[in-house]
């Protein structure tokens, strides 16, 4: 019988980051060649690739007869998993848009459809509203303007999607006064189990290696996969109900490491920029979450490496990593200290930068309000690294020292009339929060603060990480000593789970 010797096989071969399912499932290790391993090759097996893997959607994608949790396998040999609810009018660039109507969306529910009309008015919602909230600062980069909706306009996939999470958007943050309000949310789930049907379908595709295809569609196919379950990741968020929001974001890893493979062969500025936006969304999710398999892919390293105008998300992203490797080497027995000075020093050079990119691209009136922001990151971020990785004492004499002035621009933000920049103060406000256990004062206002923030930004999902903060003032005295993220490592093991955003 033939054999490959791992070791003679060139070291600059493309790689996947993963063994094929063939050798995982007879026990030997896998060369990882690109795109298929030539341990199958050489047995004259058709190696399965490294993206077969099972996603459970918890709604929406059922096969028939079968309980919503029903596992739905994204593998070439998938069927069609529910019957379609409807037509859906096909995406469009222009129309004029007419103030929603509670008879319109009942008609859509009726008929099990959405008109042209309606569409129209859930982008105008999307573009009046909605895609302000979901960048750091407003503007032509703001990769929900820039390439999720263009994308939309071409991409059914994408614009069911998109529609689905401005539907429930909507749905959660009206007043339930309002005609439609109920109708809207049973919209925003059928538009929502629709796309998942057509992106499942596109998966199928992406997946066969039975139907090549040119490296430019496959490039396109990847980016409308990524939008598509980077918006019904965002769906999930902003509904009270829902937790399907890990479900998506795992999907969107999933489609990351695809893409790592892609890129070696070339870039696609419009792909980098979801990519960018999906290992931001992730590194939020990190935060809360300590199991040892972890998603990094080199698409992912580059989407930090190449850098950003918000660079706190990825020095936040360095604390987090390090922290957990700190934490698997204390299981071992071994205790590392950790030099806080370069920390801070990194810090400091990424205030700067991002303080230097707002003050050349703002307008003066606009800068002076965006510099409170980014003093609430930086903040945020110092308080954050010396929780995770600094010793108690060198810990509490940064904290707080930075705890007043954290507190201090968050109320300024909070108390303006305007809510421009109300989505962006969360994660600080989280932080704050952490370091408010023993003063009702502070907590009441930062709790306060918390439920105004959600209930203007709509994304419910950091209503569940309020919960954590509540039961981290309330823990038991034989938990007191430790920090939120000892505290949160062993929360999780309660199946509880929180995304802050």
């Amino acid at each position: 019988m033939k054999n490959v010797r791992i070791g003679n096989l060139p070291s600059t071969r493309p790689q996947a980051s993963k063994d094929c399912r063939h050798c995982i499932k007879r026990r030997i290790q896998c060369d990882r060649s690109v795109p298929e391993c030539r341990k199958c090759a050489i047995r004259k097996l058709q190696c399965p690739g490294y993206d077969r893997v099972q996603l459970r959607w918890k709604a929406g994608v059922v096969k028939r007869g079968k309980s919503p949790s029903s596992t739905f396998a994204l593998d070439a040999g998938s069927r069609t998993v529910m019957e379609e609810i409807g037509e859906i009018s096909a995406p469009s660039s222009s129309a004029a848009v007419p103030a929603m109507d509670s008879q319109l969306v009942a008609s859509s529910m009726a008929n099990q459809s959405v008109s042209f009309t309606l569409s129209q008015n859930l982008l105008d919602y999307f573009d009046r509203e909605l895609a302000a909230r979901l960048a750091w600062l407003d503007g032509p980069d703001n990769t929900w303007r820039k390439i999720i909706a263009p994308l939309a306009r071409r991409s059914s996939c994408v614009h069911l999607a998109l529609l689905s999470f401005v539907a429930t958007h909507m749905s959660c943050t009206s007043s339930a006064d309002h005609a439609w309000t109920g109708d809207m949310r049973t919209l925003g789930h059928r538009l929502r189990e629709k796309s998942l049907v057509s992106l499942s379908t596109k998966m199928r595709h992406e997946l066969d290696h039975n139907d090549p295809m040119p490296d430019q569609r496959r490039m396109e196919n990847l980016s409308e996969i990524i939008a598509g379950m980077l918006s019904l990741c965002h769906e999930g968020m902003v509904d009270p109900s829902s937790t399907a929001w890990q479900i998506h974001l795992r999907a969107c890893r999933i489609a990351i490491d695809r893409y790592t493979l892609a890129v070696r062969r070339g870039t696609d500025s419009g792909t980098d920029q979801l990519v960018h936006e999906v290992v931001e969304l992730a590194a939020f999710s990190d935060l809360s979450s300590f199991k040892s398999e972890k998603h990094e892919n080199t698409a992912a390293c580059l989407s930090f490496e190449k850098g950003s105008f918000w660079g706190f998300t990825a020095f936040m992203n360095q604390v987090t990593a390090l922290e957990r490797r700190l934490s698997a080497s204390l299981k071992k027995g071994a205790h590392l200290e950790v030099d806080m000075m370069p920390w801070r020093a990194s810090l400091e050079h990424t205030l700067m930068l991002v303080s230097a990119e707002a003050s050349a691209t703002l307008a003066p009136s606009l800068h002076e309000r965006f510099q409170y922001v980014i003093e609430t990151h930086y903040y945020a971020c110092l308080i954050y690294c010396h929780q995770a990785l600094a010793g108690k004492s060198e810990a509490a004499q940064v904290i707080e020292a930075a705890l007043d002035p954290l507190l201090g621009a968050i109320q300024t933000i909070t108390s303006w009339t305007t809510t421009e920049f109300t989505h962006d103060v969360f994660w600080p406000l989280f932080i704050a929060a952490t370091e408010c256990g023993t003063n009702e004062q502070r907590r009441n206002t930062v709790q306060a603060s918390c439920r105004d923030c959600i209930e203007k930004t709509g994304f419910w999902c950091n209503s569940a990480a309020l919960s954590f903060v509540q039961a981290f003032w309330d823990r038991a005295d034989s938990d007191s000593h430790k920090t939120w993220v000892q505290y949160a490592r062993d929360y999780q093991t309660e199946s509880k789970s929180f995304l802050i955003y």
